[in-house]
This record gives C-alpha cells, structure tokens and sequence, in this order.
C-alpha cells in the first residue's frame, strides 16, 4: 500500500504525509514520513509508523449499517433513548429497504433486469416509509446552508474528478439507450 494524507486541523493548518506499507491485514505495520505543511505546520518534517487497524470490523464487509447509525447518532438519535427513537428507526428502515431492492437488482445481473422499476422503487421507499414510520425532527432549516457551506469549502471538483464523473454517467446513461442492430 502506498498513499498521501492530508490532516487538517480546527484551524485550517495541515499536514502532508506519505505512508507506505502492506496495510492490508489488521496488525500488519505502516510507516509514514511527513513531506510538510501549512501555517504553523509549515516546518514539520520526521517519520511515524502504526500498526493498521480497522475501525469498524464487519465480517460482511459492510458499509452501510455504520454509516446510518453514525448519521442518526449525530443527530441525537441513540438506541435506549426513546424521545429521538424514530429518526434512527427511519433512517435503518430506509437503509435496509434501499439495500434489498438494491440486492435484487445486483443479484439478478441479466440485461432484461428491470432496472427502471427497482430505481423507482428504491426512489419511493423512502417516501413509504416517512407515512408508515416518520421521523420526529423532519424540520431542518439549517440543513441546506451547512452542504452549500460544506461544498464550498471542499472547492471545486479536480479534473479527476470530473472524469470520474463523466465516466460514470455516460456509463449508466449507456443502459437505458437501445442496443445497436446487428
């Protein structure tokens, strides 16, 4: 494994690093060499090493369930504190909702898929599931101004990203255009 890493502290200062090693198994050593910095890290120069660790250790390999549950406890949602139950309980319900009909789709993988109604369904649980189960805080109006806020912070997409994205759109689009005639 070898990468960049940019740490960024309260201030906006960073630090640039460089890390290298076989990092693919928990426990297994990664050894880093600090390239630089800026403002008060300006100067920063030496070398680190840890041992790799995962964080969250899932034997499924899974994403999702980490992420859901660290959005609803942000948002004051935890489990035994039943005043802000129902934001978590909707947040898990659109999640292992979206994953089953996402499954579906991915488990059938023929190109007569009906990939139209699984993203309209994907697209409508969670509209089912606000009437069913709906959250208690459903006002946030603080909530657009913080991602316009967040995106100007994080500046304006790399040409990577870019084509990262083109890619990935002339890719999906590719599936709904008829196939050429042979």
């Amino acid at each position: 494994m070898q990468g960049r890493c940019v740490w960024t502290d309260d201030r906006g200062d960073k630090v640039f690093s460089e890390l290298h090693g076989a990092g693919k198994v928990p426990g297994e050593l990664i050894e880093g060499r600090f390239l630089g910095g800026t403002g008060r890290y300006a100067t920063v120069s030496g070398e680190y090493t840890f041992r790799w660790k995962r964080l969250i250790d899932n034997e499924n390999g899974g994403v999702l369930y980490p992420i859901i549950l660290s959005l609803a406890q942000s948002s004051g949602s935890v489990p035994g504190d039943e005043s802000n139950r129902r934001l978590g309980g909707y947040l898990m319900f659109c999640g292992m909702a979206s994953l089953s009909v996402s499954s579906a789709l991915w488990l059938t993988a023929t190109s007569a898929n009906p990939i139209g109604v699984s993203l309209a369904a994907i697209g409508l649980l969670p509209l089912m599931l606000f009437r069913a189960f709906p959250p208690e805080g459903t006002n946030t109006p603080d909530a657009p101004q913080a991602a316009r806020d967040a995106l100007r912070e994080m500046g304006s997409l790399s040409r990577n990203e870019w084509i990262t994205a083109g890619s990935l759109s002339s890719r999906s689009w590719r599936g709904f255009l008829p196939a050429p005639s042979s």
